[in-house]
C-alpha cells in the first residue's frame, strides 16, 4: 500500500485529494465526510465505483487504489450530493464515470478531472466551498461550527452536516492511528473507550479492537501521514 498527497503538486488536480495504492486486494472503506473512487481490477478491463460521502463501512474486492475527492465531484458526476450519500455507484450507472472506467488505470484518468472541472459551471459558492473543504483537509483547518453560512455549503455541496462530518473524520483518524500505534484512543479524541466503542460501533458495526486487529486492509478517508508529503498524484 502506497500513499500519494495532492498537496505536493505543483498544480493542484481538480477535486483529488489524495492518492492511496493497493496491491489488488479486498480494501475495507470506513466512513468517509470524502468522496471517494475506487479503482479495481475485475480482469481484462479495471472496474470503477464512485462512493459519495458515507457513514458506513463498503468492502470492494481487487482494489488497485483509491482517490479521496472533495465530495463536490459527485454533484458534477452523479447529482446533489445528499441524495446519494451512502451509495455505492458504479461505472456503468452514470455517463461520467464511465469514462473513467475506459482508460487504462487510474494514473491515465487523471486527466479526466481536468475535463469534467472545465465542462461543469462553478459558482462562487462552490468555490468558497472547496477553499474551505481543502484547508480543512489539507491543512487541517477546522472548519467553523459555528458560521451558519459555512454550515449551508457544507449542505449543499457534501451533502453532510458539520456534525455528521465531524463524526466520521473523528473515528477515521482514530482508527487509522490505532492501527499504527497498536493503542486505543491514540488521539485523544474521544473523551473515553464508551464514547469511542459507541461511535465505532454505530459507524463501523464493529469495535475498535476489531480495526486495531484486523488483517483485511482498510482505507479511512485519510493518508497514512497527516496531509502533505509524498510524491504527486501522477508521479507514479
Amino acid at each position: 500500500m502506497r500513499v500519494t498527497s495532492a498537496r505536493s503538486a505543483g498544480t493542484p488536480v481538480p477535486y483529488l485529494l489524495h492518492v492511496q495504492l493497493f496491491d489488488r486486494e479486498a480494501v475495507a472503506v470506513l466512513p468517509s465526510s470524502d468522496a471517494a473512487l475506487v479503482f479495481h481490477d475485475g480482469g481484462a478491463h479495471p472496474k470503477v465505483v464512485a462512493l459519495p460521502p458515507h457513514g458506513s463501512v463498503v468492502v470492494l474486492d481487487e482494489v488497485v487504489a483509491v482517490w479521496s475527492l472533495s465530495p463536490n465531484i459527485i454533484k458534477a458526476m452523479i447529482g446533489p450530493p445528499a441524495s446519494v450519500r451512502g451509495a455505492v455507484v458504479r461505472a456503468s450507472d452514470h455517463p461520467a464515470l464511465r469514462l473513467f472506467a475506459q482508460v487504462d488505470g487510474d494514473r491515465d484518468a487523471l486527466p479526466l478531472l481536468h475535463d469534467l472541472r472545465s465542462a461543469i459551471t462553478v459558482t462562487p459558492d462552490e468555490r468558497e466551498f472547496e477553499v474551505l473543504w481543502r484547508a480543512y483537509k489539507l491543512d487541517q483547518k477546522p472548519l467553523p461550527q459555528a458560521d451558519r453560512r459555512v454550515q449551508r455549503l457544507m449542505l449543499r455541496f457534501a451533502g453532510q452536516t458539520l456534525s455528521q462530518i465531524a463524526a466520521v473524520d473523528r473515528l477515521a483518524a482514530t482508527v487509522q492511528s490505532d492501527r499504527e500505534t497498536g493503542r486505543s484512543n491514540s488521539l485523544g479524541l474521544f473523551a473515553d473507550g464508551s464514547h469511542y466503542a459507541r461511535s465505532s460501533r454505530r459507524l463501523t458495526g464493529q469495535s475498535p479492537s476489531y480495526w486495531r486487529n484486523v488483517s483485511l486492509p482498510f482505507y479511512g478517508g485519510l493518508p497514512a501521514q497527516p496531509y502533505g508529503g509524498g510524491e504527486a498524484p501522477d508521479g507514479r
